[in-house]
């Protein structure tokens, strides 16, 4: 469902959140299990971890906990090893996704009311 969101999308921005809501999903139902924390995976707690390094890339699933005890020394570590690390973050994504709900329910409302008001 989000991949269509994404492909109707009017801006970058929105296109960039249902990818990455995408992607998470794919992540926690696929790897289901932090491999860190033991928790249990899913949309709105799952990190997302793509790491490119000499043409190859690897995907890791963390959960949100585990990654905010693990960022500061992944971080150095891929840079000291010239790693390129992509984090989508479940948590944020999911923040963002209210966010636009409410606005999109916002607007239908507005567009609604301006529709039932009488014109001269």
């Amino acid at each position: 469902m989000s991949i269509g969101r994404a492909m109707m999308a009017t801006t970058e921005a929105e296109r960039e959140m249902w990818v990455g809501i995408e992607t998470c999903k794919m992540a926690a139902s696929r790897q289901m299990v932090c491999q860190v924390s033991g928790q249990i995976l899913d949309t709105r707690t799952v990190v997302v971890l793509e790491l490119a390094h000499a043409g190859h890339t690897s995907m890791v699933a963390l959960h949100g906990d585990a990654w905010d005890k693990a960022e500061a020394g992944m971080r150095k570590s891929c840079e000291e090893k010239g790693v390129t690390l992509t984090v989508t973050d479940g948590r944020a994504l999911e923040t963002a996704r209210k966010a636009h709900e409410r606005a999109k329910r916002a607007e239908r409302a507005r567009l609604k009311a301006e529709s039932e008001t009488p014109r001269p």
